[in-house]
């Protein structure tokens, strides 16, 4: 029998231009793009060119499906790494865009991100900057002291990289315990953020109160909070706000100037001491609602 003629394989994804080819590697989490251009020795510059900068544990996982603790370790320091990396020796005159970081709360981790989306931040002008702050355990194996350390966590880094929360535009928080000042100080010093979602973020003291005053804030999630009263005394771009379970007995909200707000999710377990709450009374100040969850 004749052989038959070997089958030559065509890379047509190389022979693309550059624009083209950033255009579809920046669709893909970095570390895909970054290990997609190291296949070619085509492609081996394009890393620096980037203008969308996503990185997700999960990227770094072994098993997506079953993480250890030490996994956790492995895959943040392997976050951290690649955020240096890349962001401290990507092409200072080809724009970022977009930045979104998914790490755990480890100091030295978190310095090294910081300070690198910091200096990034220092050199480009980000359309969007994002940093979701995971803890490492589960909700349930939470005590009030764990609460506490992270929050202690949370708060030394967020001091030691002031310049980097400055200018992010959407921030993830959970599992936290933090100072009544906290959480005022950090949305004061994250000037350009639009979006702030709290999953078990907790305050301190008697009288749990969060008062919340942003130019640029659209979206407001607080989930678990076992806050007191949230006063949203200025928030004039806020749209959608969602408030996922509260145990004190009277409203959880105190609506001030939201004149944009059009999208309210109210969501609780009603227990016998719960005031009952006329909507006619607790939204008179908000007449701008169009979608409304309860």
């Amino acid at each position: 029998m004749q052989k038959s003629a070997p089958v030559m394989v065509v890379d047509r994804f190389t022979t693309l231009p550059d624009g083209i080819l950033l255009n579809i590697l920046d669709r893909l989490n970095t570390p895909d793009a970054v290990r997609t251009c190291l296949l070619s020795k085509r492609t081996l510059h394009l890393p620096r060119m980037l203008s969308h900068f996503r990185i997700a544990l999960l990227s770094f996982a072994p098993d997506p499906d079953y993480i250890t603790f030490k996994d956790t370790i492995v895959m943040n320091a392997a976050v951290a790494d690649a955020t240096d990396n890349v962001l401290n020796f990507r092409a200072k005159d080809i724009p970022l865009r977009q930045l979104s970081i998914c790490f755990y709360l480890k100091y030295y981790d978190c310095l090294t991100i910081g300070k690198a989306v910091a200096r990034a931040m220092a050199t480009h002008k980000l359309d969007s900057a994002e940093f979701r702050i995971l803890t490492d355990y589960k909700l349930h194996y939470y005590t009030f002291d764990g609460l506490h350390n992270n929050g202690k966590r949370l708060m030394t880094f967020f001091g030691a990289c002031t310049d980097a929360f400055a200018g992010l535009t959407r921030l993830y928080l959970q599992n936290l315990r933090l100072a009544e000042t906290d959480i005022p100080n950090i949305i004061a010093t994250c000037k350009r953020l639009e979006s702030l979602r709290m999953f078990m973020c907790q305050t301190e003291g008697t009288v749990l109160q969060l008062q919340v005053e942003h130019q640029r804030l659209v979206e407001l999630d607080i989930c678990h909070g076992c806050l007191k009263l949230v006063k949203l005394n200025s928030l004039p771009k806020l749209e959608r706000l969602v408030f996922y379970s509260w145990r004190h007995p009277q409203e959880p909200l105190y609506f001030g100037n939201v004149p944009q707000l059009s999208s309210l999710s109210l969501t609780n377990v009603g227990l016998r001491w719960h005031n009952l709450i006329r909507l006619s009374q607790f939204l008179s100040n908000v007449t701008s609602i169009r979608d409304l969850h309860l």
